[in-house]
């Protein structure tokens, strides 16, 4: 290997070593760090040294919320391998920042749950970018909306005249997001397929004389709750903001 390259691996291990001095078990992470880095190409070495590094910093503004149970266990260490793989390999920024946050958001979990975690991680990496900005809308409908500039408009109201509409979730979605319906609803089989959003997303209808937003409102399962949750980085104040394309938590 290069100098640079030593470099930045020798980062990484000192973000490791950073990291273990919170959470002991991780000195045991160093033998998957090196073994990784090891076989990985220039960028993916890269993108694992990026990732200790931040989860350095990170664990450091959180460690007062660390679950002591759950980062004590040796099965923490295969959490973090397997994330760690999926890292690597994750060509998108924003979605190795969505794996981080699940490993983060688990470390701090009251509920120690490994096999929930595993889960979330293999979900995570069946979906793309489109489907996670689905998944966002989905999360809340009426503040995307709004902080990308009322897309889906609310209708002007006055005393002696009222509008009615009738609304489908297809259609509020393809217009929210300018894409085809049949690409939303790829994104929407998918989502459901991992249990995440309720089956009638695409189809449900809505008459209103309000903002035809609210036919989307309420579609996320339990499951897609949760998952959605772990996504979302773990804010110092205030409210944490949904991983996806475009909008970065």
């Amino acid at each position: 290997m290069n100098n640079a390259t030593d470099i930045a691996l020798a980062t990484g291990k000192a973000a490791l070593n950073r990291i273990g001095e919170i959470i002991p078990i991780i000195g045991f992470a160093k033998d998957v760090y090196e073994n990784l880095s090891e076989i990985q190409v220039a960028r993916k070495q890269e993108r694992l040294v990026k990732f200790v590094e931040h989860l350095s910093i990170s664990i450091e503004t959180v460690k007062e919320r660390l679950n002591s149970d759950y980062i004590s266990q040796n099965d923490f260490i295969d959490i973090f391998e397997r994330a760690s793989k999926y890292i690597a390999n994750e060509r998108n920024e924003e979605k190795r920042r969505c794996f981080m946050n699940v490993l983060l958001n688990s470390m701090t979990d009251a509920d120690v749950d490994y096999d929930r975690t595993e889960r979330f991680l293999r979900i995570l990496d069946n979906l793309c970018c489109d489907d996670l900005i689905v998944l966002a809308v989905l999360d809340n409908p009426v503040k995307y909306n709004q902080t990308h500039g009322m897309i889906i408009p609310d209708p002007a109201r006055n005393t002696y005249q009222t509008i009615w509409q009738t609304v489908s979730g297809g259609g509020i979605l393809t217009r929210l997001l300018g894409k085809r319906d049949y690409e939303i609803r790829e994104s929407v089989n998918c989502l459901f397929y991992n249990g995440l959003v309720e089956q009638n997303v695409m189809d449900v209808s809505l008459q209103t004389n309000g903002n035809p937003i609210h036919v989307l409102n309420n579609k996320l399962t339990i499951r897609g709750r949760q998952f959605v949750s772990f996504l979302k980085e773990i804010p110092a104040h205030g409210d944490a903001a949904v991983c996806h394309a475009g909008a970065l938590p």
